[in-house]
């Protein structure tokens, strides 16, 4: 198997209309990797969160403007690259629990949910599937079969194990430990590995303080945000290079959101960098959403998404394209209304408990 070129995206439109049309009609190239496994939180949530909440509570969070049960204003980035990729990552709450619907070994699944963290649940409500919770999942759902060595497993996590440590008015209630949820990502990763995983993408956190949420907080909790940021990462290299050592077959491919975010900045790839395209309290949209890097006070527009998703496939054609292999199989889851978020997650957490007990 070869690996392809990268192809480049289409420009977004503001018609949410016409943008749809042409993601659908846009060329595809031939995946490099066979499926894709997504674990992470609303940066990465394709329509968990929504899907589990409409279902359960009759209303989908986030709701319009937010684009089709993504945090942002159109697609973000696991579209963009999985659509690129020929690949169609579907939501975990959508294919439902793996006891009552067995997953098509042919088939990918995004198991990330808005709001979780790099442990067991998340920061807004434990019922909210966390990394570990979201690794474990798909190694019940697959506990029969290997874990597919000619797929990318994709880990995005940390930023709700810093924001939900830090008091608002700038104090910390209890400083979070970046050694902690830098730990929670190499054990995903070896947890995945171990059970036949070899290709993995992992992204590291850009400057917290510099989101608008911390932005307006002070600069007691900007400077904690974006020192426990640049922790967690010079932790994350370090270690991911120790694993490597570990687990010489591993493919840990390093996305630098640190890094893209500063040559966002340089570059001026955004008009606008602190604030943010949609006011959640007057219902207001800005005239230009491409302009901006932030859609609401955490999350990033899609354009910014867009750039995400460009730098990781540069990353992967530079990749040797995996080779078919099979492993032995080794040993076996803050955004809109809180009370939402929290709602679906128990609901869909005790949906699945159930079914585990038929």
């Amino acid at each position: 198997m070869t690996m392809c070129h990268r192809v480049k995206l289409p420009l977004l439109f503001a018609s949410a209309a016409l943008f749809t049309g042409l993601l659908t009609a846009h060329k595809t190239i031939a995946a490099p990797y066979r499926k894709l496994y997504v674990f992470g939180d609303s940066l990465s949530d394709t329509g968990n969160v929504f899907n589990a909440s409409q279902q359960y509570l009759g209303t989908g969070a986030p709701p319009s403007p937010y684009y089709q049960g993504r945090f942002s204003n159109g697609p973000v980035w696991i579209d963009y690259l999985a659509q690129t990729l020929n690949l169609t990552p579907t939501p975990i709450a959508t294919v439902g629990s793996a006891q009552s619907s067995p997953q098509p070994a042919s088939d990918s699944v995004n198991f990330a949910f808005g709001g979780a963290t790099t442990g067991t649940s998340s920061a807004v409500n434990a019922a909210i599937p966390g990394l570990q919770t979201q690794v474990a999942e798909f190694k019940q759902r697959f506990a029969t079969q290997p874990a597919d060595a000619d797929a990318l497993y994709v880990i995005w996590l940390g930023a709700n194990d810093y924001l939900s440590g830090i008091n608002r008015s700038g104090a910390s209630l209890q400083e979070p430990d970046p050694s902690i949820p830098v730990q929670n990502i190499l054990k995903a990763i070896e947890s995945l590995y171990q059970s036949g995983a070899r290709h993995f993408l992992v992204a590291n956190l850009p400057k917290l303080g510099e989101t608008p949420l911390v932005q307006r907080e002070g600069a007691a909790a900007v400077q904690t945000l974006n020192r426990l940021s640049d922790r967690h990462n010079q932790l994350l290299s370090q270690q991911l290079d120790e694993l490597q050592q570990t687990l010489p077959e591993a493919d840990l491919i390093r996305l630098d959101i640190g890094r893209l975010y500063q040559q966002a900045k340089a570059d001026r790839f955004f008009s606008d960098l602190t604030t943010p395209c949609y006011n959640r309290t007057t219902g207001t949209i800005c005239a230009q959403p491409d302009r901006h890097l932030f859609w609401d006070s955490l999350h990033p527009t899609t354009a910014a998404h867009r750039q995400i998703s460009e730098h990781a496939l540069t990353l992967l054609d530079r990749q040797p394209a995996p080779q078919p292999t099979s492993f032995p199989l080794g040993g076996l889851s803050a955004i809109g209304t809180l009370g939402v978020l929290a709602g679906a997650g128990a609901l869909w957490r005790l949906k699945r408990d159930r079914k585990k007990e038929k």
